[in-house]
């Protein structure tokens, strides 16, 4: 297990049909600064025993990287599109390949996240939380 998010490119993006009963995808961009603070909470979330043993945490930039083809920009797009993502951060956790939950804006602490993890490790519907900060996309 890694001891950091995974970065994943759009390319990746088919982790969420892991077998780990969760694959937490946060959908960030470097420019956002709620995101950076989520990048630290996610980073100290990922040493929890509880989360090893649950998840894999991985980090999509939604603007992708400046060396990505056309094909994978659009790739990014539609995907980014097709979940409604709007604001950021975004967390979408997976179950199964299927969406069981999605937190937009900032979570608390890294406590916070094991117990989204965990929560979404024994459910199968999906459901939607806000957040009280979300930094619109920009396109």
């Amino acid at each position: 297990m890694t001891a950091t998010p995974l970065d994943i490119d759009i390319k990746a993006f088919d982790l969420i049909r892991n077998p780990k009963p969760v694959v937490l995808v946060d959908f960030w961009a470097p420019w956002c600064q709620p995101c950076k603070q989520v990048g630290k909470i996610l980073e100290e979330a990922i040493k929890i025993p509880e989360v090893q043993e649950n998840a894999h945490i991985c980090k999509l930039d939604i603007d992708g990287p400046p060396s990505q083809s056309k094909e994978e920009k659009a790739a990014l797009d539609k995907t980014v599109a097709s979940y409604g993502i709007q604001g950021i951060p975004t967390m979408m956790l997976f179950k199964d390949g299927k969406l069981v939950d999605t937190i937009v804006g900032l979570v608390s602490s890294p406590e916070e996240i094991k117990d989204i993890i965990l929560k979404a490790a024994k459910k199968g519907s999906p459901e939607k939380k806000k957040g009280p900060k979300a930094a619109p996309k920009n396109s």
